[in-house]
Protein backbone atom coordinates (compact mmCIF):
# COMPACT_ATOMS: atom_id res chain seq x y z
CA UNK A 1 0.00 0.00 0.00
CA UNK A 2 1.25 3.49 -0.85
CA UNK A 3 2.34 5.62 2.12
CA UNK A 4 0.03 8.29 3.53
CA UNK A 5 2.93 10.74 3.61
CA UNK A 6 6.60 11.25 2.77
CA UNK A 7 8.97 12.91 5.21
CA UNK A 8 12.19 14.77 4.46
CA UNK A 9 14.56 16.18 7.08
CA UNK A 10 14.31 16.43 10.83
CA UNK A 11 14.39 20.14 11.67
CA UNK A 12 12.43 21.83 14.44
CA UNK A 13 10.21 23.83 12.06
CA UNK A 14 7.57 21.67 10.38
CA UNK A 15 6.18 22.24 6.88
CA UNK A 16 3.12 20.29 5.71
CA UNK A 17 2.64 20.11 1.92
CA UNK A 18 -0.66 19.43 0.12
CA UNK A 19 -0.39 18.66 -3.59
CA UNK A 20 -2.34 19.71 -6.67
CA UNK A 21 -5.12 17.76 -8.42
CA UNK A 22 -3.48 14.87 -10.25
CA UNK A 23 -0.32 15.19 -8.16
CA UNK A 24 1.02 13.36 -5.13
CA UNK A 25 3.48 13.75 -2.26
CA UNK A 26 6.44 12.85 -4.50
CA UNK A 27 5.98 16.10 -6.42
CA UNK A 28 7.39 18.02 -3.39
CA UNK A 29 10.67 16.08 -3.43
CA UNK A 30 12.71 18.79 -5.18
CA UNK A 31 11.40 21.58 -2.97
CA UNK A 32 12.11 19.56 0.18
CA UNK A 33 15.67 18.91 -0.98
CA UNK A 34 16.28 22.66 -1.29
CA UNK A 35 14.78 23.53 2.10
CA UNK A 36 17.15 24.33 4.98
CA UNK A 37 17.91 21.52 7.49
CA UNK A 38 16.13 23.56 10.17
CA UNK A 39 12.85 22.34 8.64
CA UNK A 40 11.05 19.01 8.58
CA UNK A 41 9.05 18.62 5.35
CA UNK A 42 6.05 16.30 5.21
CA UNK A 43 4.23 15.74 1.92
CA UNK A 44 0.75 14.27 2.33
CA UNK A 45 -0.66 11.82 -0.20
CA UNK A 46 -4.26 12.96 -0.27
CA UNK A 47 -6.64 9.99 -0.34
CA UNK A 48 -7.12 8.63 -3.85
CA UNK A 49 -3.88 10.18 -5.08
CA UNK A 50 -0.40 8.66 -5.23
CA UNK A 51 -1.93 5.17 -5.42
CA UNK A 52 -3.61 5.55 -2.01
CA UNK A 53 -7.17 4.29 -1.41
CA UNK A 54 -9.91 6.84 -2.15
CA UNK A 55 -12.32 8.08 0.50
CA UNK A 56 -15.74 6.48 0.69
CA UNK A 57 -17.28 9.94 1.10
CA UNK A 58 -14.87 12.58 -0.24
CA UNK A 59 -15.36 16.22 0.74
CA UNK A 60 -13.07 19.10 1.58
CA UNK A 61 -14.00 18.64 5.24
CA UNK A 62 -13.26 14.91 5.21
CA UNK A 63 -9.91 15.57 3.53
CA UNK A 64 -9.09 18.09 6.26
CA UNK A 65 -10.10 15.64 8.98
CA UNK A 66 -8.03 12.92 7.34
CA UNK A 67 -4.96 15.18 7.31
CA UNK A 68 -5.47 15.91 11.00
CA UNK A 69 -5.60 12.15 11.60
CA UNK A 70 -2.35 11.61 9.68
CA UNK A 71 -0.59 14.36 11.64
CA UNK A 72 -1.78 12.75 14.87
CA UNK A 73 -0.34 9.42 13.68
CA UNK A 74 3.01 11.08 12.97
CA UNK A 75 2.98 12.61 16.46
CA UNK A 76 4.99 15.39 18.05
CA UNK A 77 3.69 18.14 15.77
CA UNK A 78 2.47 21.00 17.94
CA UNK A 79 2.82 23.77 15.34
CA UNK A 80 3.42 23.81 11.61
CA UNK A 81 3.28 25.90 8.46
CA UNK A 82 0.90 24.69 5.77
CA UNK A 83 1.64 24.81 2.03
CA UNK A 84 -1.22 24.04 -0.35
CA UNK A 85 -0.99 23.91 -4.14
CA UNK A 86 -4.04 24.39 -6.40
CA UNK A 87 -6.61 21.84 -5.15
CA UNK A 88 -4.39 21.45 -2.09
CA UNK A 89 -4.79 25.18 -1.50
CA UNK A 90 -8.54 24.88 -1.06
CA UNK A 91 -8.09 21.88 1.22
CA UNK A 92 -5.45 23.84 3.18
CA UNK A 93 -7.99 26.59 3.86
CA UNK A 94 -10.55 24.02 4.97
CA UNK A 95 -7.96 22.50 7.31
CA UNK A 96 -7.12 25.93 8.74
CA UNK A 97 -10.82 26.66 9.30
CA UNK A 98 -11.13 23.64 11.63
CA UNK A 99 -7.77 24.23 13.33
CA UNK A 100 -9.34 25.01 16.71
CA UNK A 101 -6.05 24.38 18.55
CA UNK A 102 -4.32 26.98 16.34
CA UNK A 103 -1.45 24.70 15.34
CA UNK A 104 -1.07 26.32 11.92
CA UNK A 105 1.38 29.25 12.07
CA UNK A 106 1.35 30.26 8.40
CA UNK A 107 -0.47 29.28 5.24
CA UNK A 108 1.22 29.48 1.84
CA UNK A 109 -1.10 28.97 -1.12
CA UNK A 110 0.38 28.24 -4.55
CA UNK A 111 -2.08 29.15 -7.32
CA UNK A 112 -4.95 27.97 -5.10
CA UNK A 113 -8.29 26.78 -6.34
CA UNK A 114 -10.85 29.43 -5.30
CA UNK A 115 -12.65 28.92 -2.01
CA UNK A 116 -15.88 29.38 -3.95
CA UNK A 117 -16.59 27.84 -7.36
CA UNK A 118 -13.67 27.27 -9.72
CA UNK A 119 -14.62 28.07 -13.33
CA UNK A 120 -13.72 25.12 -15.56
CA UNK A 121 -14.33 25.25 -19.30
CA UNK A 122 -16.32 22.27 -20.68
CA UNK A 123 -13.43 20.96 -22.80
CA UNK A 124 -11.05 21.11 -19.82
CA UNK A 125 -13.65 19.51 -17.58
CA UNK A 126 -14.05 16.62 -20.02
CA UNK A 127 -10.26 16.13 -20.09
CA UNK A 128 -9.92 16.23 -16.29
CA UNK A 129 -12.58 13.56 -15.85
CA UNK A 130 -10.76 11.08 -18.07
CA UNK A 131 -8.32 8.49 -16.75
CA UNK A 132 -5.31 9.22 -19.02
CA UNK A 133 -2.88 6.79 -20.57
CA UNK A 134 0.82 7.60 -20.38
CA UNK A 135 0.94 9.64 -23.58
CA UNK A 136 -2.12 11.65 -22.54
CA UNK A 137 -0.60 12.22 -19.10
CA UNK A 138 2.55 13.64 -20.73
CA UNK A 139 0.38 16.02 -22.76
CA UNK A 140 -1.43 17.12 -19.57
CA UNK A 141 1.85 17.90 -17.78
CA UNK A 142 3.21 19.78 -20.80
CA UNK A 143 0.02 21.87 -20.95
CA UNK A 144 0.47 22.85 -17.29
CA UNK A 145 4.14 23.83 -17.40
CA UNK A 146 5.95 26.89 -18.67
CA UNK A 147 9.42 25.33 -18.24
CA UNK A 148 10.59 22.00 -19.60
CA UNK A 149 10.91 19.32 -16.93
CA UNK A 150 13.77 16.86 -16.58
CA UNK A 151 12.90 13.25 -17.42
CA UNK A 152 12.78 12.31 -13.73
CA UNK A 153 10.43 15.16 -12.87
CA UNK A 154 8.25 14.47 -15.89
CA UNK A 155 8.07 10.77 -15.01
CA UNK A 156 7.12 11.67 -11.43
CA UNK A 157 4.33 13.99 -12.58
CA UNK A 158 3.08 11.49 -15.17
CA UNK A 159 3.01 8.66 -12.63
CA UNK A 160 0.98 10.86 -10.27
CA UNK A 161 -1.57 11.41 -13.04
CA UNK A 162 -1.75 7.69 -13.81
CA UNK A 163 -2.27 6.72 -10.16
CA UNK A 164 -5.02 9.27 -9.46
CA UNK A 165 -8.16 7.28 -8.68
CA UNK A 166 -11.05 7.74 -11.09
CA UNK A 167 -13.55 8.36 -8.28
CA UNK A 168 -11.60 11.33 -6.89
CA UNK A 169 -11.30 12.76 -10.38
CA UNK A 170 -15.06 12.71 -10.61
CA UNK A 171 -15.50 14.14 -7.11
CA UNK A 172 -13.06 17.02 -7.51
CA UNK A 173 -14.12 18.11 -11.00
CA UNK A 174 -17.87 17.83 -10.44
CA UNK A 175 -18.18 18.61 -6.73
CA UNK A 176 -15.04 19.59 -4.81
CA UNK A 177 -13.90 22.36 -7.15
CA UNK A 178 -17.45 23.78 -7.12
CA UNK A 179 -18.05 23.56 -3.37
CA UNK A 180 -17.89 26.85 -1.47
CA UNK A 181 -16.08 27.11 1.85
CA UNK A 182 -16.20 30.92 1.89
CA UNK A 183 -18.46 31.02 4.94
CA UNK A 184 -15.77 29.19 6.97
CA UNK A 185 -12.81 31.44 6.15
CA UNK A 186 -13.52 33.91 8.96
CA UNK A 187 -12.25 31.25 11.38
CA UNK A 188 -8.71 31.51 9.95
CA UNK A 189 -6.52 33.90 11.94
CA UNK A 190 -2.97 33.01 10.84
CA UNK A 191 -1.14 34.93 8.07
CA UNK A 192 -1.74 33.78 4.50
CA UNK A 193 0.58 34.26 1.52
CA UNK A 194 -0.72 33.61 -1.99
CA UNK A 195 1.90 32.91 -4.66
CA UNK A 196 0.90 33.36 -8.28
CA UNK A 197 2.52 33.38 -11.71
CA UNK A 198 1.34 35.29 -14.76
CA UNK A 199 2.57 32.38 -16.89
CA UNK A 200 0.16 30.02 -15.10
CA UNK A 201 -2.74 29.26 -17.44
CA UNK A 202 -4.55 26.88 -15.05
CA UNK A 203 -5.11 29.26 -12.11
CA UNK A 204 -4.21 32.62 -13.60
CA UNK A 205 -3.72 35.95 -11.87
CA UNK A 206 -7.12 37.26 -13.00
CA UNK A 207 -8.79 34.38 -11.17
CA UNK A 208 -6.57 34.90 -8.11
CA UNK A 209 -7.44 38.61 -8.03
CA UNK A 210 -11.15 38.09 -8.62
CA UNK A 211 -12.01 34.89 -6.73
CA UNK A 212 -9.23 34.15 -4.22
CA UNK A 213 -7.86 37.32 -2.61
CA UNK A 214 -11.21 39.09 -1.90
CA UNK A 215 -12.31 36.19 0.33
CA UNK A 216 -9.18 36.08 2.51
CA UNK A 217 -8.04 38.30 5.37
CA UNK A 218 -4.51 38.92 6.63
CA UNK A 219 -3.24 37.97 3.18
CA UNK A 220 -0.33 39.00 0.98
CA UNK A 221 0.01 38.19 -2.73
CA UNK A 222 3.49 37.52 -4.13
CA UNK A 223 4.29 37.07 -7.81
CA UNK A 224 6.46 34.14 -8.88
CA UNK A 225 8.37 34.66 -12.11
CA UNK A 226 8.70 32.23 -15.02
CA UNK A 227 6.65 29.26 -13.92
CA UNK A 228 3.56 27.56 -15.20
CA UNK A 229 1.14 25.84 -12.84
CA UNK A 230 3.49 23.19 -11.48
CA UNK A 231 5.70 25.40 -9.27
CA UNK A 232 7.14 22.55 -7.14
CA UNK A 233 8.48 20.82 -10.26
CA UNK A 234 9.39 23.87 -12.34
CA UNK A 235 11.04 26.22 -9.82
CA UNK A 236 11.81 24.22 -6.65
CA UNK A 237 14.77 26.35 -5.52
CA UNK A 238 12.89 29.63 -5.90
CA UNK A 239 9.88 28.13 -4.13
CA UNK A 240 12.01 26.76 -1.28
CA UNK A 241 13.56 30.19 -0.73
CA UNK A 242 10.13 31.87 -0.65
CA UNK A 243 8.78 29.30 1.81
CA UNK A 244 11.78 29.62 4.12
CA UNK A 245 11.54 33.39 4.14
CA UNK A 246 7.85 33.30 5.04
CA UNK A 247 8.08 30.54 7.66
CA UNK A 248 11.18 31.54 9.61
Amino acid sequence: MAPKYIKWGNGKNVLIFLHYFGGDANCWKWVAEEISPEFTCIGINLSGFGNTPPMLVPSTLNYALNIQSILKEIGGITQYSLVGHSMGGKIALQLAAIDVKKRIKNIILLAPSPSGMEPIKPAIKFQLLQQPNKMEAVDIINSLTFNNLSKFKLDTAVNAQLTTDRSVRTWWVNIGSQQSIINQLHKITCPITVLYSKEDDAINYRLIKKSVLPNLKNTKAVEIKTSGHLYPLEIPLCLAMKIEKICR
